[in-house]
């Protein structure tokens, strides 16, 4: 630019050029995930093109530009910093702005991204039968036979024969699991079996009398579990000795919750029992509605939660069993009730996943599938994780509902997902899938 607002030769080659090196980086930035910098430097590739533009507007009021130039004339620079050198210094702020904003993207490290796997077993998974260490992934089949699974690949570790505990039974279907790091506890329809992780063998086997449909509650050295024939079965988790059995007059098919000191069981008739964690003795009982419980309680703060067939979700007092609160859905909530940072996460099989005030009871935000959701969600660090009957694995913000990413399972997701490793294992069918944790890559 001149004096007089006009263009020169060279000014024009150099806004030009700048405008194609800051196009250059910008699509190298977004083809390289850079969104941020790719939009930085798209600005900046304006900024030289719209000052050109209005140098040439003011050139074309100004015809006299080309004729001094042509006769040499050397117009007198005014004081201060003259109109080149401004767009000058902003475009080298601008730039510089790029660098800055580049340079601390790309010397961040991205995510590592874990190779996820399938694994097809001979048998179906069971019901409730999935979970993981940090050193491996347990599931249980529908013949009975326990799969240890290395976490990061395919491939079978050990396999172990369960629930054989049974006169009638020669191989139960493995209803529901509990891992730790030495001990993987098994339920079977009539049986509960602690697996040594080290030996892989049998460590101990417990018959019951009555069918057992859920997963295993361990806690506090012990093993609690509820029969369909009314019973709270606590056993010793070292050695499988009955520590008590306590006979009530409902059908329990769900797990047991425990918290300080208490164990809270709900039947499936509409009864809530409390009973003591050492001895078995019962501390209280309620009915608090005429309604069919339908999932395994959840507990937190003194409050259980769990639900019904009446298409509700239930804040019950865990002092009393008194209800505070009711929840209504559009179906039948056979999921199990997750709280975390105050919320509480549930599905139902009005295809929805709800987030609920844990205190009043008020819906957050709510998710919709394409199909039932009866499984467990899974919260961990911000993220629900959940399956659906519409054959997908869904990952959810917890604070807004919004989806992060789906994972197609390849059949209808009746397991609560399992998050362990960097990785969400979700069982369908026959089949394990791992998918990596932040991205639902396979």
């Amino acid at each position: 630019m001149n004096q007089h607002g006009g263009l020169s030769g060279r000014w024009v080659v150099a806004c030009l050029a700048i405008s194609a090196l800051c196009l250059g980086l910008g699509l190298g930035f977004r083809n390289g995930g850079l969104d941020t910098a790719a939009n930085v430097a798209g600005l900046v590739a304006v900024l030289p093109l719209v000052v050109t533009l209005v140098g040439w507007a003011r050139q074309r009021d100004n015809p006299r530009t080309w004729a001094e130039r042509m006769r040499g004339v050397r117009p007198a620079r005014p004081a201060g910093l003259s109109p080149p050198m401004m767009w000058l210094a902003v475009l080298t702020l601008s730039g510089v702005t790029v660098a800055l904003a580049a340079d601390y993207i790309l010397s961040r490290d991205p995510p590592p991204v874990r190779p996820g796997w399938t694994y097809a077993s001979a048998g179906d998974i069971g019901p409730s039968a999935l979970a993981a260490t940090e050193s491996a992934v347990y599931a249980g089949t529908w013949d009975g036979m326990l799969y240890a699974l290395d976490p990061t690949a395919d491939e079978v570790r050990w396999t172990c024969q369960v629930g054989k505990g049974h006169e009638s039974v020669q191989n139960d279907t493995v209803h529901g699991l509990a891992a730790s790091d030495d001990t993987v506890y098994a339920t079977t329809s009539h049986t509960v079996s602690a697996v040594d992780t080290v030996t892989k063998a049998v460590r101990w086997t417990y018959p019951t009398e009555g069918a057992i449909d859920a997963d295993p509650l361990v806690a506090n050295g012990a093993v609690f579990v509820g029969t369909w024939l009314g019973e709270v079965i606590a056993l010793e988790a070292d050695t499988g000795k009955r520590r008590w059995l306590v006979k009530t007059d409902n059908l329990i098919d769900v797990t047991p919750a425990l918290g300080d000191g208490t164990v809270y069981v709900v039947g499936a008739w509409g009864s809530v029992f409390a009973l003591d964690a050492w001895s078995g003795e019962q501390l209280w009982r309620e009915e608090p509605g005429s309604y069919v419980f339908s999932a395994s309680p959840a507990l937190a703060n003194g409050v259980l939660y769990v639900g019904t067939h009446d298409k509700s979700l239930y804040a019950l007092d865990a002092q009393n069993g008194k209800p505070r609160w009711r929840f209504p859905t559009g179906g039948q909530v056979d999921s199990t009730p997750v709280v975390a940072n105050g919320t509480v996460y549930v599905g139902s099989d009005d295809g929805k996943i709800y987030a609920i005030d844990a205190v009043t009871g008020a819906e957050r935000w709510q998710y919709a599938t394409n199909d039932e959701v009866n499984t467990a969600p899974v919260v961990v660090s911000g993220v629900v994780y959940t399956g659906s009957t519409d054959g997908y694995v869904y990952a959810l913000d917890a604070a807004t509902g919004r989806v992060r990413w789906t994972f197609p399972a390849g059949g209808p997701v009746f397991d609560a997902p399992v998050v362990a490793t960097g990785k969400v294992y979700v069982a369908s069918g026959g089949r394990v899938r791992a998918v990596d944790v932040a991205t639902g890559h396979a």
